[in-house]
C-alpha cells in the first residue's frame, strides 16, 4: 500500500457561494465570482493582476469559462476589468456595492418565491 496521504495535496480549497449561482448564471462563474470575492478581501478592495493561466491555476477554469464569467459580471456591473500595458494585462475590481445590491435582490426575489408557493 501506498504510504503516501494525497489529501495533503488539498490545500487550495475554493469557498463555494451557492446563491453565485444565480448572481453570475453558472457554477462556473459561481467559482469564478467566488475567489474574484476572495482576492477583493485580501487586496482591501484595491484592483488587481491575474493573468488567465493564474485564474485557471486556482479555479481549474477554462479560458473560455473565465471569459464567460467575466462578461456575465460585467454585464451586471459586478466586475470592472481594464486592459493595460506593454504587454496588456487585465486587471479586476469587484463593485462590493453592486454585488451586494445582487445578493440582495436574489434574497427578496426567494422570499417571495417561497411566499407563493405556500
Amino acid at each position: 500500500m501506498n504510504s503516501i496521504n494525497y489529501i495533503d495535496a488539498l490545500d487550495r480549497p475554493i469557498d463555494y457561494h451557492r446563491v453565485f449561482v444565480d448572481i453570475a448564471g453558472s457554477v462556473a462563474g459561481a467559482v469564478f465570482l467566488s475567489q474574484l470575492v476572495y482576492w477583493h478581501r485580501r487586496m482591501e478592495g484595491q484592483r488587481f493582476y491575474k493573468s488567465m493561466h493564474d485564474w485557471t491555476e486556482e479555479t481549474g477554469l477554462t479560458r473560455y469559462e473565465q471569459e464567460a464569467a467575466r462578461k456575465a459580471l460585467t454585464k451586471r456591473g459586478i466586475l470592472h476589468v481594464e486592459r493595460k500595458g506593454v504587454p496588456a494585462r487585465l486587471y479586476f475590481q469587484l463593485d462590493e456595492t453592486a454585488l451586494n445590491q445582487a445578493i440582495c435582490q436574489f434574497v427578496e426575489s426567494s422570499k417571495r418565491d417561497s411566499a407563493d408557493g405556500e
